[in-house]
């Protein structure tokens, strides 16, 4: 028995690793065009060479992500509410009869639960595909003539952004000590 939840937690791990590098193998099919294959490869390295970076972006998307659903169904679950309270008290509303709102407004939250979390999983995508994008950039222009997209001087508003990676994405240089004569 162990074993086997061994073996299943295992391949629960490959199974999100792989639809992990899936949806970054479209995102760079997309960009460049190349077959399948060699774009998991490529975003796969990508993603290796760039990953404090890809790391910070998915704990962010995902803080975001969460606090989004949290919004809309929170959200959604008031409004039903004051408008099922409001409705209720016209005597001719079929609401009036109901005993109690906690079941409607359950229900609408549940619904609110799963329209968010596929809007939510759409901004998700769209955040992957725009940082994947800029570290492509990056990398295949920003060492050519003119420079990478994002630093050109049409793209102002990514100036900041380009400049926080180039200067987070190196390690740092510490200065070795200089050694001391000992002349005894």
């Amino acid at each position: 028995m162990v074993v086997l939840t061994a073996i299943q937690c295992c391949l629960w791990c490959l199974e999100k690793c792989m639809k992990f590098i899936n949806k970054h193998a479209y995102i760079i099919i997309a960009l460049k065009g190349s077959s399948f294959c060699s774009a998991a490869f490529q975003s796969f390295f990508l993603i290796l060479r760039n990953i404090r970076l890809i790391a910070a972006l998915v704990l962010v998307q995902e803080f975001v992500c969460l606090i989004g659903r949290l919004v809309i169904i929170a959200a959604t679950g008031a409004l039903s509410y004051y408008y099922m309270a409001a409705d209720s008290q016209d005597p001719d509303s079929p609401i009036a009869s109901v005993n109690s709102f906690y079941g409607p407004v359950f229900m609408v939250m549940c619904l609110a639960y799963f329209i968010a979390d596929m809007f939510m999983n759409v901004y998700a995508m769209a955040m992957d595909v725009m940082m994947q994008c800029f570290v492509a950039d990056k990398e295949m222009f920003g060492k050519g003539k003119k420079g990478a997209f994002c630093q050109r001087e049409g793209c102002p508003h990514l100036h900041e952004l380009a400049n926080f990676v180039e200067k987070k994405g190196k390690p740092k240089k510490t200065e070795e000590p200089k050694a001391a004569d000992n002349k005894a």
